[in-house]
């Protein structure tokens, strides 16, 4: 498809899915880097995640300043950084180690983003809530199969509840 037509469908799709799963801090986050992203795309800009980032956190900010202090959005923000300007470095650094390159990609990658977004987030946990817990990243690594099965199958399950199709969704 021409990307004026995949902009048009992404953009349909952010917002169905804010639509489907509300309006939470980290969702709006995504929902305006992604709208600066599709931006980008139309004005044939590429490789600018962290300039979008950026705008779309003051954007929020201004809008709503009441994410100012939410921790939510703290977190999104800084795990989105973290994850845009150093997964892939982590990736490479991941795979100089002995024996590492033998691992699925997958898991290897899914491990510099397991790393990269508990470092990126450890500075808003411990300045928010005064102590870390490292044991996320082993969680996240331990969650990751899921998250892909959930989202769809919760966000089916939310359009099909507002559908008032309640009896198929239990």
């Amino acid at each position: 498809a021409p990307p004026r037509w995949r902009v048009a469908a992404a953009a349909v799709t952010l917002v169905a899915f804010v639509a489907v799963v509300g309006t939470e801090p980290s969702v709006l986050r995504a929902l305006l880097t992604g709208t600066v992203g599709l931006l980008a795309v139309l004005l044939g800009r590429r490789g600018q995640a962290v300039p979008a980032l950026m705008a779309g956190t003051i954007v929020l900010v201004v809008a709503f300043p009441d994410l100012a202090v939410s921790i939510g959005f703290a977190l999104s923000v800084a795990a989105t950084a973290g994850l845009v300007l150093a997964a892939a470095p982590m990736t490479h650094r991941l795979l100089r180690i002995p024996g590492v390159a033998r691992l699925p990609a997958p898991l290897v990658r899914a491990t510099a983003v397991a790393l990269v977004a508990h470092i990126a987030t450890v500075p808003v946990l411990a300045l928010t809530l005064g102590e870390v817990s490292h044991i996320s990243v082993v969680a996240n690594l331990v969650a990751a199969p899921a998250v892909a099965p959930v989202t769809v199958a919760g966000t089916l399950a939310a359009v099909a509840a507002l559908l008032g199709l309640g009896p198929v969704v239990t």
